[in-house]
């Protein structure tokens, strides 16, 4: 089976996102590079955190579908599905909710929603991730979906983390191959 997937990329021109349609096509966020071929800043951010671009776009894809407004039942936000507390920690601006399942969808008020706040923090915390567990991505990928302290380098990891880090992988291995 092929799979005939671009390799999408932020708009370097806007910082926006195109939400747009196409017949036929599965819903989803299409990050394009613009006209004049330059490094998008998807790139900028993957050579500035030593990830490859192919294992950041597999992670947007299985997190968020390349939806920068997408909210997890479990009040995660945004194209790398941040948590509150870890968007704070990497430094970004969240507010205190009652309920962090219903934040305010306001880039000028959660920078989550913000998108390439949102995909520079979740890089920078997939880097943690990564140098953490000495750059094997499946403990890594693991750790970002259900937290490091859930992940030990020789545990095993629960059934809902391992289908996740199968569903990037898969992905990452996709992307690669085109």
């Amino acid at each position: 089976k092929t799979d005939n997937r671009q390799k999408p990329a932020l708009e370097r021109s806007e910082g926006t996102i195109d939400n747009r349609q196409g017949q036929g096509e599965r819903k989803r966020q299409v990050l394009r590079v613009n006209s004049e071929k330059t490094a998008s800043p998807t790139d900028g951010i993957a050579r500035q955190y030593g990830i490859e671009i192919e294992l950041i776009l597999a992670l947007i894809e299985a997190e968020s579908d390349f939806d920068s407004n997408a909210i997890s039942v479990h009040g995660a936000v945004g194209l790398m599905q941040l948590k509150p507390a870890t968007a704070q920690e990497l430094g970004l601006e969240v507010p205190n909710y009652p309920d962090e399942r219903q934040p305010s969808p306001e880039p000028q008020v959660d920078e989550r929603f913000h998108p390439l706040k949102n995909l520079e923090a979740g890089v920078k915390y997939l880097c943690s991730m990564l140098e953490q567990y000495d750059g094997q991505y499946v403990l890594a990928l693991a750790a970002y979906n259900a937290g490091p302290r859930k992940v030990q380098k020789n545990g095993r990891l629960m059934s809902e983390t391992e289908r996740h880090v199968g569903k990037v992988l898969n992905n990452y291995y996709q992307y690669k191959a085109n």
